[in-house]
């Protein structure tokens, strides 16, 4: 696997990311008391970071069983 990143790896660099842009814009919409942000769009923001990490996390779980090597199973199975 010499040059492929891990799906959790690849996950946890796209986590970062994420919670980085959200605390960015939590940050800047709260700098300026004329352009507060109101609480629906931290709640928008907040719906955004949930959303885009649940996607993450299926991502990882899909490319891991993907990885799965069924037919190797299958053989050390029927040795037993």
């Amino acid at each position: 696997m010499e040059g492929i990143k891990s799906p959790s790896s690849v996950t946890i660099g796209a986590l970062t990311r994420n919670i980085k842009e959200f605390e960015e814009k939590i940050q800047n919409g709260t700098e300026d008391p004329d352009r507060f942000l109101t609480l629906s769009e931290i709640e928008e923001l907040w719906g955004k970071l949930i959303g885009d990490t649940n996607i993450l996390y299926s991502d990882m779980l899909q490319s891991l069983i993907q990885n799965v090597d069924e037919k190797e199973l299958i053989r050390q199975k029927r040795e037993f």
